[in-house]
C-alpha cells in the first residue's frame, strides 16, 4: 500500500545567540485509505493544529495554541489546490508502482502507561502510544478483562515526526489513545494497534492492575496496628511491673 505525502517547511526564526533553527511546517498527506487526506501544522516535532477541511477552520491540539487557531491555515484555496494535486499525484503513483510491493518498516512501536500514579478504586488515564507508523491507518480497540470497550475512549489523531538528521519529516507518523477508567485489584486492558494495508499486523500491550491497597485502607490499617502494639506494650508492661513488684 501506497502513500504519497506533500511537504511545506517553512523556517520560523533563527535565535542567532543559540544558533538554533526553529521549524514551523505545514505536513499534508493523502492515501487510499482513511483517512484519505489531512493537513497538520507542525512546530519541530510538535503538533499544533489539524486542519478541519470541512469548514476551513483550524483545530488546536492544545487549549494554548486556541489564540492562534484563525491564523494558522490563512488561505483555503491554496490548500484546496495542493490536495487536489497530492491526489493527482497520488493516482499516477498507483498506476505506476500496482504491482511494486513498498519495503516495510521497521515494527510498529506501542506502549500502555497510566497518566497518573496508580491508586485503586481512583479515577485516572490509561495511554496507548503507538509510533514507528506507516502509512497514517491505523484502528486502536481496547478491551477489558477480554471485553471490548466502547466508551471514556478518545484520540489524538496522527502526527508526523521530523528526521532527527535534516529539516524534513521521515516516513514515520505517531498516534495516541487515551481511556479513561477506574483500576481495581487484577484487571488486565489491553491495546490492539491494527495497521492498514495487504500485509497488515496487529500488536497488542497488556496493562494489568496490581493488587495494590488503597492507600487510604493503608493508612488506616497502619494507624490501627500501632494502636493495637501500643496496647500490647502498655498491658505487657503493667504485667512485668506486677510481678517485679512482687
Amino acid at each position: 500500500m501506497w502513500c504519497f505525502s506533500a511537504i511545506w517547511l517553512l523556517p520560523l526564526m533563527v535565535v542567532q545567540a543559540q544558533d538554533v533553527d526553529h521549524l514551523l511546517s505545514d505536513v499534508l498527506f493523502c492515501q487510499p485509505q482513511a483517512p484519505r487526506f489531512g493537513l497538520l501544522k507542525m512546530f519541530h516535532d510538535d503538533q499544533m493544529f489539524t486542519y478541519n477541511f470541512s469548514d476551513h477552520s483550524a483545530i488546536p491540539q492544545k487549549g494554548e495554541f486556541e489564540k492562534w487557531a484563525g491564523q494558522s491555515f490563512p488561505n483555503p484555496t491554496n490548500i484546496s489546490y495542493e490536495l487536489e494535486l497530492c491526489q493527482a499525484f497520488l493516482e499516477v503513483l498507483t498506476e505506476v508502482l500496482e504491482n511494486i510491493t513498498p519495503e516495510a518498516k521497521a515494527d510498529t512501536q506501542v506502549t500502555v502507561l497510566t497518566a497518573h500514579p496508580v491508586t485503586v478504586g481512583s479515577p485516572n488515564t490509561l495511554i496507548c502510544f503507538v509510533g514507528n507508523m506507516y502509512p497514517p491507518v491505523l484502528t486502536i480497540t481496547w478491551y477489558k478483562n477480554d471485553q471490548e470497550v466502547t466508551e471514556g475512549i478518545t484520540y489524538s489523531g496522527y502526527s508526523a515526526v521530523p528526521d532527527p538528521h535534516s529539516q524534513t519529516f521521515s516516513r514515520n507518523y505517531q498516534t495516541f489513545s487515551y481511556l479513561n477508567f477506574t483500576p481495581h485489584s487484577d484487571d488486565t486492558y489491553t491495546c490492539i494497534a491494527h495497521g492498514g494495508g495487504q500485509n497488515a499486523t496487529s500488536t497488542v500491550r497488556y496493562w494489568v492492575a496490581d493488587s495494590t491497597v488503597p492507600s487510604d485502607l493503608l493508612e488506616n490499617v497502619l494507624c490501627g496496628l500501632g494502636i493495637g502494639l501500643g496496647v500490647l506494650f502498655l498491658i505487657v508492661g503493667i504485667v512485668f511491673f506486677y510481678l517485679a513488684s512482687r
